[in-house]
């Protein structure tokens, strides 16, 4: 098991999740291990969702795959749909439970036979889960741009589509296969010069380096997605925030209602109807006693005493 996988650890046989695209061909299930069961049982604090994407062959299906726990491959099989595998993660030495559901999308993809078919217009074609009929960032908490800096065509590509991304969700630019630097046409400077004109953009935009075949900058990976859950915490604390102002207007505008002004707060007006209120309760304990002392004696007789039994 890579590194990685050891800080990010599987949670898919512990979170059976719906439909999701790809998710039979990217997802096994097993048995429970005891300490995932002590951690579910306890619930799932917080849902996070991140997206891969990149050019074809910049490494995103081998990073979901050591994100899982699963070892490197040195072979490229051309990943035809979106993929989405769930893992656990924690931060720092936080004990929330944290389910990471991790999407290796695909711009354009190619339909499988005997998958799902949609008609229209008469005429029957299969469906294929990708970029263009699926909307990624939908719910997204953090985004991950994958490129090969040997090939500066996939840094056309970051270029072309971070625009794209919500500029609330932190994005990590990640420069692959960095053992082949000798050989890289894409520098340090041109993305840090890109990264600095992305001046729209309120959260982070962050760049590191990365190989995948020895492991190299992963630590980089699980340290960024710090950002998206913190973001993520931010924006529900912010909502009860929200909350509490809102509550305590609602708690002004009640007292202002019942202020000096107010019949509440007329003294007079209260002394009097306390006295009335004293007045009757005497009236009626005066009435009450007097319909004690008129009643004739036999109404109250003690009940005899029974018996003992013999």
């Amino acid at each position: 098991m890579s590194m990685l996988g050891r800080l990010f650890k599987r949670s898919d046989s512990a979170l059976p999740a719906g439909p999701t695209p790809g998710r039979a061909d990217s997802v096994s299930h097993g048995n429970i291990s005891q300490n995932a069961q002590k951690k579910f049982s306890r619930g799932v604090n917080f849902n996070m969702k991140i997206v891969i994407k990149g050019d074809r062959n910049t490494g995103k299906s081998t990073l979901l795959n050591l994100l899982q726990g699963k070892p490197y491959a040195e072979e490229y099989l051309p990943t035809q749909e979106i993929q989405v595998a769930n893992i656990q993660w924690k931060y720092k030495l936080s004990e929330d439970v944290v389910k990471v559901e991790v999407w290796d999308v695909v711009d354009k993809g190619k339909a499988k036979r005997g998958g799902l078919k949609i008609t229209q217009d008469g005429t029957e074609s299969e469906l294929c889960l990708d970029a263009s009929t699926v909307d990624v960032y939908k719910g997204t908490h953090g985004a991950i741009f994958m490129l090969d800096m040997t090939k500066a065509w996939t840094f056309d590509y970051v270029q072309r589509e971070l625009p794209n991304v919500p500029a609330n969700i932190p994005v990590l630019i990640l420069a692959n296969f960095r053992d082949r630097g000798a050989h890289r046409t894409v520098s340090p400077d041109d993305l840090q010069f890109f990264i600095e004109a992305q001046t729209a953009r309120s959260a982070a935009t962050m760049y590191g380096e990365l190989c995948l075949c020895n492991d190299f900058g992963l630590m980089l990976v699980h340290r960024f997605f710090n950002l998206p859950f913190l973001a993520m915490r931010r924006r529900i604390v912010e909502a009860q925030l929200e909350i509490i102002d809102n509550d305590t207007k609602a708690a002004v505008q009640e007292l202002e209602l019942f202020g000096p002004a107010s019949a509440e707060q007329n003294y007079e007006r209260f002394c009097e109807e306390k006295t009335k209120r004293l007045e009757r309760a005497q009236q009626q304990a005066a009435a009450a006693a007097a319909a004690f002392e008129s009643a004739p004696a036999s109404t109250f007789s003690p009940t005899p005493a029974l018996a003992p039994a013999p």
